[in-house]
This record gives C-alpha cells, sequence and structure tokens, in this order.
C-alpha cells in the first residue's frame, strides 16, 4: 500500500513541480519581476487570511477522522469551512467599504482564498481516504491550470490581478475531480458531535496558524516594507523556486509517510508508526541535502535560464541562507507539525508557533533594513531554527525522536562530497558544456545511489514491481503468439 501511495503521489508532485517552475519562469518572464511582487504581496495577505481563519480545520480534520464512515464529520467539516469563507469576505466587504483596501485587491483576495481553501479542503478527503489516484488528478490538473490560466491572463493583461484571478480559477478547477470522488461523503447534514470534537483539537491550533501563516510570508512583506518592489520581486523568485523544489517532495513523503504511521498508530502499532516516521525523515535529509548541494553548484545555470542573468546575478550573494532557511521549514513544517496532529499534541504546535514567530519578527525587524533580502533570509532561518528546537526538546524522549541520526549524516555527507567533487571537475573544465554535463551526471548518480542504498521513499521496492509488472506484461504480449 505504501509504495502504490508513493508512487502516485511522488509521480505527480514531480510533474507538477516541473510545470509549476515552467509557469513560475514564464510568470516572470511575460510579466517582469515587479507585477511579479505585487501578485506576491496579494497572495501573501490571502495565505495570512486563510491561514489564521480556516486553516486549522484542515489538520484537525485530520486529527479526528477515523475511518470511511465518518460522514457526519465530513459534512461538518466542509459546513465549518464554507461558514469560515462568508466570514471572510464579509470581513473583506467591510475593510474595503472601510478604505481598508482597494477593490482590486479586495477581489484578488477573495479569488485566492476561495480557490484555495476549496481545494485545500477535498484534497485532505482524498488524501485522508487514501485515494492516491484522485489526489494525484487534483494535483496535476491545478499545475497545468496555473500554467495555461496564468500565462494566457498575463498575455492579455499584464496585471497582478489578472494573474491573482487565474490562480484562484486554477484551485477552483482542479477541485472539481476531488468534488466528484468526495461525493458520496457530502451530505446535508450538521454535527454538533463532530463540530466539537474539530473546535476541541483545533482550538489551540487558531492562534498557533495565526502565527505560522503570518510566518510564512512575514519576510516578503517586511521587505517590500524597506526595499523597493523590484528587489521584494527577485528575493519572491528566489524563495518560491527554492520552496516549489523542496515542498513538492515533502508534501509527496508525508502525503505517504505521515498517512501510513497515522493508520499504524490508530491500530497501536507504535513499533510501526516509529520506523514509518524514521524512513520519512531518511527522506527529508536526502532531499534538502542534494537541493541544496545541487543549487549551490549550478545556481547560475538554473536561476540564469528560467529567470535571466539579471535575477541569477541579485539573488547569488544571499542564496546560501534562502536554501538553509528553507530546509529547516521543511523539518518544522513536514515533519515535526505533521507529528504534531499524528500525536494530537496540538498544544505543542502552539508554543512552537509563538516562539518561533517572536524570534522571525524580532530577527527580521533587525536585520531586513540594514542586510534587505540577506536579513529577510536570516530571520526566516533563525525563526525555524528556534521552532525545531523547541520541538526537539519537548519530544526529546518520545517515538518522534528515535530518528536514524547515522544514515542521516552519511546522506548529507554524500551530498556535500558530491558538491565538492563537482566544483573541482567544472575548475578542471573551466565550467564548459561537457564539465557540466558530468558534474550532472553525478549529482544524479550519487542521488540515485543515495535513494538506492537507503530505500528512500521505497525506490527499491518500486523499481522491483516495475520490474515485475513490464515482466508480465511481455509475457502477455508473446503468450497469444506462442499459442
Amino acid at each position: 500500500m505504501t509504495e502504490k501511495h508513493i508512487a502516485y503521489y511522488l509521480g505527480s508532485k514531480v510533474m507538477a513541480a516541473l510545470i509549476n517552475l515552467g509557469a513560475l519562469a514564464l510568470f516572470v518572464r511575460i510579466g517582469g519581476t515587479e507585477t511579479y511582487a505585487a501578485y506576491l504581496i496579494m497572495f501573501a495577505w490571502a495565505y495570512i487570511l486563510y491561514g489564521v481563519t480556516v486553516q486549522w480545520l484542515k489538520f484537525s480534520f485530520f486529527a479526528c477522522y477515523k475511518d470511511d464512515s465518518s460522514s457526519d464529520l465530513v459534512s461538518t467539516y466542509l459546513g465549518v469551512l464554507s461558514l469560515g469563507l462568508i466570514a471572510i469576505f464579509v470581513l473583506l466587504f467591510v475593510g474595503y467599504v472601510l478604505g481598508f483596501e482597494t477593490a482590486q485587491f479586495g477581489i484578488g483576495l477573495v479569488a485566492l482564498i476561495l480557490g484555495l481553501s476549496l481545494y485545500e479542503a477535498l484534497l485532505e478527503l482524498a488524501r485522508i481516504r487514501l485515494h492516491s489516484r484522485v489526489v494525484a488528478t487534483g494535483i496535476l490538473s491545478r499545475a497545468i491550470l496555473m500554467l495555461t490560466l496564468g500565462v494566457f491572463s498575463l498575455l492579455v493583461y499584464g496585471t497582478a490581478l489578472g494573474l491573482a484571478l487565474a490562480v484562484g480559477a486554477a484551485h477552483l478547477g482542479a477541485s472539481i475531480p476531488l468534488l466528484i470522488d468526495g461525493r458520496d461523503k457530502v451530505e446535508r447534514k450538521f454535527s454538533a458531535d463532530a463540530a466539537r470534537a474539530l473546535w476541541q483539537y483545533g482550538r489551540p491550533m487558531v492562534p498557533a496558524f495565526v502565527l505560522s501563516t503570518t510566518g510564512w510570508q512575514l519576510d516578503r512583506l517586511l521587505l517590500a516594507r524597506f526595499a523597493p518592489l523590484s528587489t521584494v520581486g527577485v528575493y519572491g523568485v528566489a524563495t518560491d523556486f527554492v520552496r516549489q523544489t523542496m515542498v513538492v517532495i515533502s508534501e509527496a513523503i508525508a502525503g505517504a509517510y505521515m498517512s501510513v504511521a497515522r493508520a499504524q498508530l490508530a491500530e497501536n502499532h507504535v513499533e510501526k508508526a516509529t520506523n514509518a516516521m524514521a524512513e520519512a525523515f531518511l527522506a527529508y535529509t536526502a532531499l534538502t541535502t542534494f537541493v541544496i548541494a545541487f543549487i549551490l553548484r549550478f545556481d547560475q545555470l538554473v536561476f540564469g535560464v528560467l529567470f535571466g542573468a539579471e535575477v541569477a546575478t541579485a539573488i547569488e550573494p544571499v542564496l546560501f541562507a534562502i536554501l538553509v532557511a528553507n530546509a529547516v521549514a521543511i523539518y518544522r513544517s513536514y515533519y515535526f507539525e505533521q507529528a504534531s496532529h499524528l500525536t494530537e499534541s496540538s498544544h505543542v504546535l502552539l508554543v512552537v508557533s509563538v516562539i518561533g514567530f517572536a524570534v522571525l519578527v524580532v530577527s527580521s525587524l533587525l536585520l531586513i533594513p540594514s542586510y534587505g533580502m540577506l536579513g529577510a533570509a536570516l530571520g526566516v532561518l533563525l525563526g525555524h531554527v528556534s521552532g525545531c528546537l523547541v520541538y526537539a526538546i519537548a519530544w526529546r524522549n518520545r517515538f518522534i525522536m528515535k530518528l536514524p541520526y547515522l544514515r542521516s549524516a552519511i546522506i548529507a555527507g554524500v551530498a556535500g562530497g558530491t558538491y565538492i567533487l563537482t566544483g573541482w571537475i567544472m575548475h578542471i573544465g573551466s565550467g564548459g558544456v561537457l564539465a557540466t554535463i558530468a558534474s550532472v551526471a553525478l549529482f544524479a548518480v550519487t542521488s540515485i545511489g543515495v535513494a538506492r542504498a537507503f530505500n528512500i521513499l521505497s525506490l527499491n521496492d518500486l523499481a522491483a514491481g516495475a520490474f515485475v509488472m513490464m515482466r508480465r506484461k511481455l509475457a502477455q504480449r508473446r503468450s497469444p503468439e506462442a499459442n
């Protein structure tokens, strides 16, 4: 079961990541960094409002869902979400009347919040029911629609509002197959017991998500306060590229391993859940270390080809800080935070959010005015490091911290060694085409070798299953000829 989930989650996430990276490059190339920066600010506020009001519902639903017969919980979950969205839109209208935002900005927020909320809610319903094929369909649909609608919008209108409307429409369109799959669970009934269960678990998470979602967007909002819009655009491009590269695989890891760990814990199989958590941690280590090493080695090539030489040159001095900050964010959000939902320890999540947000705000306010993009990246890094430390201290004696530290160190060492060796190859080859090809090939060989040696994301099992399937198909094709 795990291998099938991994195949769907990982396959769809990788394909979606490639499409999204292409969309990001086209958005910047067509609209320019300033238009993209204006869209980023709009999206940042939309994501903050989403996180402040209704995002907690998704994680509370994940914790409260027990089996596929929980139709009352599903209907109540979607009903409470609808009420939350209505409240958001009323508040936005009041804000417009009072002059807190322009009509265009408010319309963009409505489109983004509506699309994001419905898509995430329905995707969580499919994921928790282990309908991995449906989840993959939703993920790919969103990526394709964002690319096509976003490019069309920029070509026709060329504005941040147009891009926001396109992204919101893409989320709504991708929600359609998810809604079709989950329609058997949606009934016109509301359960007070289910609502109480959602609120009882989610209550501590409301202030936690107020802080964590604001923290995820605070770097670019504060940077916009102290730096030109073009600087925000360059920083946003770099951080979005790195996040897209890391987050897309991290979500696949969480979708595969964390769902399995949750199922094992529900059956009181703590040892099996511990093994699943350890495998997830190992996968995150392989992902973050090799992504950091690869992007650092080929930064000018990657950013230059995708976004232009000007963006590549501007981001080079702060790239390492951005990479490390996002790597630590992966561990905090996709390992420790997911573990807090598995163990129903939402109070720890609240403490982490408070401390992490306080460190982020203080460090960002101190660093951004003087150091600009570097200050923003360092503020994010310090905030996430403090959050991970709180988790580690709180759970130091729990199964969550029984992690494969030695194997993780070996993986990090291999990634670092590959970075050093490819640097020597690039130096000997004067950075030419052959040296670049050889270096990329070496990264591919070492990363695949690590994945096979440690069975990252059950690669060996997936490969064996694919080989058996190919043999069966060949045998079926030959059998009529033999007859």
